[in-house]
């Protein structure tokens, strides 16, 4: 956790890799610069996550700072566990589009807001949302179709326009009574 640099494509060519545990996403604790997750493997931007992130790579956990930015781990394919524990009040828009692998994620308790297109094809089963949850923006569950049970907090007040389009194997929503 002491750790406030990880310049770009330290870990590159680390193909054999299968659990990371870092302190931030990108290159900076402070979050300035290449604030990819693919940036530690040498991907320029978030487009070329998918060309520079390992295949062998399943599981990541983030034990700090507290935000991650929009496209962070876009197109990340392989990775199949994401530990967010240090994540506070947001999940940005487009933030784990198309990890289609993803089978687990761990959100932290504090997150009131899930952004547009966050979680669009992840291919996670069952999703139990923290109960400081409040929005959930448009298409965040777009596309997710190994999606088959969603357990809501009790200070959900909106879920907007097509949030889980084309999730056609959910079975089961639990929606709170604060729901507007």
């Amino acid at each position: 956790d002491s750790v406030n640099e990880i310049k770009s494509g330290a870990l590159y060519n680390c193909n054999s890799l299968t659990t990371i545990t870092l302190p931030f996403v990108g290159e900076t604790k402070d979050g300035i610069s290449n604030t990819h997750f693919g940036c530690v493997f040498g991907a320029s931007n978030y487009s070329y996550n998918y060309d520079y992130v390992p295949s062998s790579l399943k599981t990541v956990i983030i034990t700090g700072g507290t935000s991650i930015d929009s496209f962070a781990f876009y197109n990340c394919s392989s990775i199949e566990k994401l530990d967010l524990r240090s994540l506070e009040y947001y999940v940005p828009d487009y933030a784990f589009y198309e990890c289609k692998s993803v089978k687990e994620i761990k959100i932290y308790s504090g997150v009131e807001k899930i952004g547009r297109n966050a979680f669009v094809g992840v291919g996670v089963e069952k999703l139990s949302l923290p109960s400081a949850l409040r929005i959930v923006e448009e298409d965040a569950f777009r596309g997710c179709i190994s999606l088959n049970e969603v357990n809501f907090g009790s200070n959900l007040v909106q879920i907007k326009d097509r949030a889980f389009q084309y999730c056609e194997n959910l079975l089961s929503v639990n929606l709170p009574d604060s729901l507007e």
